[in-house]
C-alpha cells in the first residue's frame, strides 16, 4: 500500500514538472499561470456515481508570491463564485508538491452552517485542495525557489456546479433529466 502511495505521489509530481518546464525557466522574466481543466480517473469505489470527474488545476509562479497571496485569490474565487457572504475555513493538509498545504472548506449552502445531512452535520462543504509550490519541485524543473515561489490550487468541478446551484445530491447531475437541466438554460 505504501509502495502505491509512493508511485501515486512521484506520478503526480512528475507530472506537474513536465508542465512546469514546458512552461518556462528561471531565465524567463515573467511568471507562469496556468490554468489545466481535465479529467480524473479513480480505482476502487472511491466514487462510485462517476468514475471520470471533472477537474481544474491552477498554479501561479512569480517573483515572492506568499501565502497570503494564494488565500486573497481563493477568498476572490469564493466570493464571486458563492456570493459575498460565503465563510472559508483553511485547514492544514498534506498534498506530495506543496508545502504548506491546505484544504479549503465552504460554509453548507443548505443549513447556512448549522449541520445537516448535506455537510454531514459539520457546517463545512469541502471545496478544493491548495498550497505552496514545493521549492523541489521548482527545482526539479530549473526554476531557483530563492528567486521564484509560487501555489497552485484544485478542485472538482462537479462539487462546485452543486454548490453554486444549491444541489443535494450530484447523481442529479448525470441523470440527463431534462427537466433538471433546463433549470440551468440548457
Amino acid at each position: 500500500m505504501l509502495n502505491q502511495l509512493k508511485q501515486t505521489a512521484d506520478a503526480k509530481l512528475t507530472e506537474a514538472e513536465e508542465r512546469l518546464a514546458s512552461t518556462g525557466s528561471s531565465s524567463s522574466k515573467r511568471s507562469i499561470d496556468l490554468t489545466l481543466p481535465g479529467r480524473r480517473s479513480f480505482t476502487g469505489s472511491e466514487h462510485p456515481v462517476q468514475k471520470v470527474p471533472g477537474e481544474m488545476k491552477s498554479i501561479f509562479l512569480d517573483k515572492k508570491v506568499s501565502f497570503a497571496d494564494l488565500k486573497a485569490t481563493i477568498y476572490s474565487f469564493a466570493k464571486q463564485m458563492f456570493g459575498t457572504d460565503v465563510k472559508l475555513r483553511f485547514r492544514p493538509s498534506f498534498f506530495p508538491f506543496t508545502e504548506p498545504s491546505a484544504e479549503v472548506d465552504v460554509t453548507c449552502y443548505l443549513c447556512g452552517g448549522k449541520g445537516c445531512k448535506v455537510c454531514k452535520k459539520s457546517g463545512w462543504l469541502e471545496i478544493m485542495g491548495c498550497g505552496m509550490v514545493h521549492p523541489n519541485v521548482l527545482r526539479n524543473c530549473g526554476i531557483d525557489p530563492e528567486e521564484w515561489s509560487g501555489y497552485a490550487f484544485g478542485m472538482g468541478v462537479d462539487r462546485t456546479v452543486l454548490l453554486r446551484y444549491k444541489i443535494d445530491d450530484i447523481r442529479l447531475l448525470f441523470e440527463n433529466d431534462l427537466r433538471m437541466l433546463r433549470q440551468f438554460g440548457a
